[in-house]
């Protein structure tokens, strides 16, 4: 029951007042009920209010170039250096004497991607100045040494683009000149076993008029067709061939030599027929014989090709 001093007035009232009638009484209960929550609502302890902490993600760099940074890294990108090499690059122009870190920062490149970046920078186009040391230290170079390797770059790029041209205007004009005559007939066939494969590779030395292209790995091959190339080269018939070090002794005999870097045996008789051996060391041995123009184009380069001789 509630103390007198925290009931309410009226209740009180109703109490000590005896002419309250009876039809006062669902007033008083009322009264009552509503004193007794009142003092229930303030006896209930307050739990202190848990601060509630809000955290704020860390800021991110934005890599928001103005329009002559981009401006420039879409010249450089026209140039060969794309993505992120020609925004680290316009970042050091502009910030010289940086580390990777703050490049990280100056750029928005993940750390992950930036050491590649620098790299290429280096050693790929040669754009910028490395300091080692902990950290290393990037410097782009003067403007001129900048245009001058781009140049550099440029032109050999060129020369590249060239060579490939003519490469394919050799592919293209064998094509052309069968489109040109489709009555006649692809010859490519297959021969096996050693001795039927060496008579071939003898018939197109002894067949050729100008010119002979030989290429092989192989000690024992060498020596099968070596007296007839020597024979053509006595009728004034040019010999050239790309042999592993350990023929070069012998193949000089006969011409022109160089280095073969890939594994391959094959002879080509005056840019036109061209015999492939395979297996030459196991009773499986064949050739393939072919005079068919994209083949005999494909032979040429895979001897011009510093990649295969050299």
């Amino acid at each position: 029951m509630p103390s007198a001093k925290h009931q309410d007035p009226q209740l009180l009232l109703a109490r000590n007042n005896p002419s309250f009638l009876a039809k006062d009484f669902p007033i008083i209960c009322s009264l009552l009920r509503s004193s007794s929550r009142k003092l229930f609502k303030r006896s209930l302890p307050t739990s202190p209010k848990k601060k509630v902490e809000h955290r704020t993600s860390r800021p991110t760099t934005v890599y928001e170039p103005s329009p002559l940074k981009q401006d420039l890294v879409t010249k450089l990108s026209e140039l060969g250096v794309a993505g992120y090499p020609a925004r680290v690059l316009t970042a050091l122009i502009e910030n010289p004497g940086a580390s990777a870190s703050q490049l990280c920062k100056l750029t928005g490149i993940p750390d992950s991607k930036i050491y590649q970046a620098l790299d290429d920078l280096e050693r790929k186009w040669n754009l910028i100045h490395v300091s080692r040391g902990n950290p290393s230290m990037y410097r782009a170079l003067d403007p001129d040494q900048i245009v001058d390797s781009l140049k550099k770059n440029a032109e050999r790029e060129h020369v590249e683009k060239l060579k490939t041209l003519a490469s394919v205007k050799r592919s293209i004009e064998p094509l052309a000149k069968r489109a040109a005559t489709p009555g006649e007939l692809e010859i490519a066939y297959i021969v096996k076993g050693k001795p039927n494969v060496i008579q071939r590779l003898r018939s197109a030395i002894e067949d050729s008029k100008k010119q002979i292209l030989f290429l092989t790995f192989d000690k024992d091959l060498l020596e099968a067709v070596h007296p007839a190339l020597l024979e053509a080269r006595a009728r004034k018939v040019k010999v050239r061939s790309a042999v592993t070090p350990e023929l070069v002794e012998t193949a000089e005999t006969m011409g022109h030599v160089k280095e073969l870097i890939c594994k391959c045996n094959l002879l080509l008789s005056d840019d036109s027929k061209l015999v492939t051996v395979s297996n030459w060391g196991s009773d499986k041995c064949h050739a393939i014989v072919s005079d068919d123009p994209v083949m005999t184009t494909i032979a040429r380069e895979y001897y011009d090709n510093p990649k295969c001789c050299c």
